[in-house]
């Protein structure tokens, strides 16, 4: 058999599988006769930064806990680093993951010190990696948690989620209890982890955090993916928005041009969104009609999540 560089199918699906952080198929998971999450699929990839973003209930915290192994799944499959996740056996993958959850519960009677000093015995620490978490975020460590602030043991979480250079971060509302400042410091602890090779699944109702350091974005609604697309492709369509104040927007809504997508509409305003390559037109059209002002600025990602989720116009 003759000899050289090119990769034989063997190695190429190797290196295939070896890029899959995680992967979920076909996964449900019924609470008796509530159908949680529905057939959902979607892989993380290795250096993926994915927002995992839904309405309160749309199935995004059992999503996670069935991907950790928290919970089982009532049909699908999930795995995490090329091995099958189970309840009895996915603890032997959480050394290679930092988690964080805005509710997560804390061992209380441990003071931060100790709570970090646990989670290093399981899962290794990163010194230098510690000690640039400790002097930025400055943790208070000599207290009990059940003494801490929500903020502060969110911090404490945070040092020992990050402490030991996860491959995976899984962050299920990761700022709630943080101030801005605190958050805007989060967020360059998750881009920094990123560059130094860690994937991460960042559930969150803060937009600004989607659009600041995510990758992709899943959207999740009443347990299934309504969405699964990158930032950039997202962003390249959005096109414009377009929002105007008349006394005659009623009348100005019912003509819309078909290719204009009203986002909502008062008594005397309405916004709408129209194609870049439409804009000409629906400004030739307003002219026409009796407006008192117009404002045209870029289609952001607040107004797609919102359509997402809002079940009909109008009617969340």
């Amino acid at each position: 058999m003759p000899t050289g560089t090119t990769a034989s199918p063997t190695s190429v699906k190797t290196s295939s599988m070896q890029s899959v952080i995680a992967s979920l198929k076909n996964v449900s998971k019924n609470f008796g006769e509530v159908e949680a999450v529905r057939d959902v699929s979607f892989q993380i990839k290795k250096g993926d930064v994915i927002g995992f973003v839904g309405p309160n209930g749309a199935g995004k915290t059992t999503t996670i806990s069935m991907m950790l192994g928290f919970i089982s799944p009532s049909s699908g499959s999930l795995e995490l680093f090329g091995e099958r996740v189970t309840t009895s056996s996915a603890h032997r993958q959480h050394s290679r993951i930092g988690y964080i959850a805005g509710d997560m519960a804390l061992p209380l009677s441990l003071t931060g010190a100790q709570y970090t000093s646990f989670m290093a015995n399981q899962n290794g620490r990163d010194n230098d990696l510690y000690t640039n978490l400790v002097s930025r975020l400055h943790p208070v460590f000599d207290k009990k948690l059940h003494d801490l602030s929500r903020g502060n043991r969110q911090k404490v979480a945070l040092i020992a989620a990050l402490q030991h250079k996860p491959e995976l971060l899984v962050l299920d509302e990761p700022t709630s209890g943080l101030d801005p400042l605190m958050q805007d410091l989060f967020l360059e602890f998750v881009a920094d982890a990123n560059k130094n090779g860690a994937s991460v699944l960042m559930s969150t109702h803060i937009l600004s955090e989607v659009s600041t350091v995510c990758h992709r974005v899943i959207c999740m609604k009443n347990g299934s993916i309504v969405m699964n697309k990158t930032i950039k492709d997202i962003t390249s369509k959005l096109g414009k928005h377009i929002e105007i104040e008349s006394s005659q927007v009623k009348t100005i809504v019912k003509h819309l041009p078909e290719y204009a997508a009203l986002i909502r509409t008062t008594d005397t305003n309405a916004s709408f969104s129209v194609d870049t390559k439409d804009i000409k037109n629906i400004l030739s059209w307003l002219v026409t009609k009796n407006i008192r002002d117009i404002t045209i600025t870029e289609h952001d990602l607040d107004d797609v999540f919102r359509d997402l989720y809002e079940t009909k116009r109008g009617n969340r």
